[in-house]
């Protein structure tokens, strides 16, 4: 396997920094496993995994706010199931998320909220 490349859903995704985990939330029972590259520059890219889906697909994210040196404020690009807001806290060894769901016609209605801890996949 090449060097910062995970095996995630079947396929494999290569990252500079990756995080990696499961998200569970009522609102999007059919996500699996979760993958969070953290890259320089303050720039992120979120990959997801469905079941009984074979690769590990990207959604991406945008800054909204870089709120410290280890948090920010972000969005999908795409939607996972539906659109979300992130909040993002940076640690050394795992990456704390807070999602909260809308959809595209109502932005400012939070649909589902789902927190998930992912942990660093290699020094």
């Amino acid at each position: 396997m090449p060097p910062n490349t995970f095996y995630l859903g079947g396929s494999y995704v290569g990252g500079y920094n990756p995080y990696v985990g499961i998200l569970q939330t009522n609102l999007c029972p059919q996500i699996d496993s979760i993958l969070f590259d953290v890259q320089p520059n303050d720039e992120f890219e979120l990959f997801v995994v469905w079941p009984g889906i074979n690769t590990a697909q990207t959604v991406g994210t945008g800054t909204i706010q870089k709120l410290s040196d280890s948090t920010y404020s972000l969005f999908t690009i795409t939607p996972i199931c539906y659109y979300a807001y992130i909040h993002a806290t940076i640690n050394t060894d795992s990456v704390n998320l807070d999602f909260k769901f809308w959809d595209l016609e109502q932005p400012d209605v939070i649909l589902d909220s789902a927190k998930v801890t992912l942990y660093k996949q290699w020094p």
